[in-house]
């Protein structure tokens, strides 16, 4: 009679040694899920994309542009939306719930072409970038 209390007692150890793994796992997938994501932001920070990105090999007339900043994006002298994202080589935000996506396209994160919208696929450069570069 005494081994049904103790095989009982161990059954209740071990779901919650069970319990405690599956919270200690999912503690330790966040903490690693956040180092990452600092260390994501230490190594490609969004003010390296920051400026005014200029459509190239187009007219001046219809030339398109747009510019990235801590503030937003703007377009037309206008800000169109308040945060976009950079993950690793891609760049995308939405405006009036239509998604914009570019693809960075050097390793200095001077070029970029655009994805979405695929109506047209042009390539933008970043105005004064190579200047940058040499100080």
């Amino acid at each position: 009679m005494s081994s049904v209390p103790k095989t009982a007692l161990i059954k209740w150890v071990e779901r919650v040694l069970f319990i405690l793994i599956l919270i200690g796992t999912g503690v330790l997938m966040y903490l690693f899920s956040d180092l990452y994501q600092r260390y994501q932001l230490h190594q490609n920070p969004a003010s390296s994309v920051y400026g005014t990105w200029k459509e190239t090999n187009v007219a001046p007339f219809a030339q398109d542009y747009f510019v990235l900043s801590e503030d937003g994006v703007m377009m037309d002298n206008r800000i169109v939306t308040t945060k976009f994202s950079l993950d690793n080589d891609m760049i995308s935000f939405e405006v009036g719930g239509l998604l914009h996506q570019y693809k960075v396209l050097n390793q200095s994160k001077s070029e970029i072409r655009q994805l979405a919208p695929k109506h047209y696929q042009p390539i933008y450069e970043l105005v004064g970038k190579h200047k940058q570069n040499l100080r």
